[in-house]
């Protein structure tokens, strides 16, 4: 059942709630960082279930569920969720209703509620509290069966709900000091790219290609989408490296034309290429927010999922051409066939249409090398 955040609640008609957390596969999750002490305050109201049902709800988020009713942990505490609902007063006068998995998706899917609500729950009283207890009690009309005692605790040795389940391990939070990095790391991407220009072109190894060739741009796109918790964030760490990996590669080479003469440009910034690039990093980060819609879990996703393997399994086919007859380009060849398989072994097993993620990679992958690769690669 999904419900937008901060819409009116509408399941029952007796109170003028929001919605927070009804989350549900083939929908966008805001995805981000929260406060621990959040969670621990969150974690105390599933003690009091309010509209409790005689059925319960399993996550559609999960690859793996378990059969039953889902069981939550956190720290050294399990207890029951999926059949009742949590209510939170906050000190601005509003209610917010939320299901009793908004714990789960936040613990193993990275969601983040809105910022108002994540205010409500940290300013509210405690949910262990007198105040906050005849506030549950006068909102189930007195009937007291699921407050008086703790229905929802589980003290035995059942799994935890999911608990194998892996999301991403590492994720881009949305804020200043993550779009610095990006930003500077980009810079350092750019000066190895420039400095590989050192190595001569006409090699076994190639090294150079690597500030030539797209698939350092498509790995880097796709790693930076994997990671970013939002379609903003991955647009905007997206150009940011990209644009830091530009203006460094382009600086570098106009300082490096004054001392070294591989590097001549009489003195002159290339400005016509440093500008086309940096529309190209605009481009990545569009692509980047594109990319980031896989999180809907739609069979939509399965096809965004395949893109960066088939980008990177059309250059290495495209460079294994060279390496064959040429005897150049190892280095590229190499790099393009390891994010290949990486991203195609890590996005395969989390698109949900298989058969949708192995048709798109192959005919993207067939597509790209045709259109864009054949006439470049095999033209050299």
């Amino acid at each position: 059942m999904y419900f937008k955040d901060l819409t009116k609640y509408k399941y029952t008609d007796k109170e003028d709630s929001l919605n927070i957390g009804w989350l549900e596969k083939g929908h966008m999750i805001n995805k981000g960082d929260v406060p621990e002490e959040f969670i621990e305050k969150l974690w105390k109201y599933l003690r009091y279930p309010v509209n409790v049902c005689r059925g319960f709800h399993i996550c559609s988020l999960c690859k793996n569920i378990e059969k039953g009713v889902p069981v939550i942990r956190y720290k050294d505490e399990k207890r029951q969720a999926g059949y009742y609902e949590i209510r939170v007063w906050g000190k601005n006068g509003k209610v917010y209703a939320a299901p009793s998995l908004i714990i789960h998706y936040i613990l193993q899917h990275g969601y983040r509620p809105p910022q108002e609500f994540i205010d409500a729950v940290m300013d509210s009283e405690d949910a262990s509290s007198d105040e906050y207890y005849q506030k549950v009690l006068d909102y189930s009309n007195g009937y007291d069966f699921w407050l008086e005692d703790d229905h929802t605790k589980v003290n035995s040795n059942e799994e935890a709900y999911n608990s194998n389940y892996n999301d991403v391990p590492i994720k881009i939070k949305d804020n200043f000091k993550a779009y610095l990095l990006l930003f500077l790391l980009g810079i350092l991407a750019g000066i190895l790219c420039r400095l590989s220009d050192f190595f001569p072109y006409e090699s076994l190894w190639s090294l150079s290609s690597i500030a030539t060739l797209f698939g350092f741009w498509i790995a880097s796109v796709g790693v930076i989408t994997y990671l970013s918790s939002s379609n903003i964030g991955a647009f905007i760490n997206s150009f940011l490296y990209m644009s830091g990996m530009t203006i460094s590669f382009y600086v570098l080479k106009y300082i490096l034309g004054f001392y070294n003469q591989r590097f001549d440009n009489d003195g002159k910034f290339q400005t016509d290429l440093f500008i086309i690039y940096l529309v190209l990093s605009v481009a990545c980060g569009i692509g980047s927010f594109i990319l980031y819609y896989w999180n809907k879990g739609n069979i939509f996703s399965s096809f965004l999922y395949a893109l960066p393997a088939s980008g990177m399994a059309a250059e290495a086919a495209g460079c294994l051409f060279i390496l064959v007859n040429k005897h150049m380009l190892l280095g590229q060849t190499l790099f393009d066939f390891l994010f290949a398989l990486l991203f195609g072994v890590i996005l395969f097993k989390k698109a949900d249409n298989k058969i949708l993620y192995i048709l798109s990679a192959v005919i993207v992958t067939i597509l790209v090398f045709w259109v864009v690769y054949k006439p470049f690669l095999l033209s050299v």
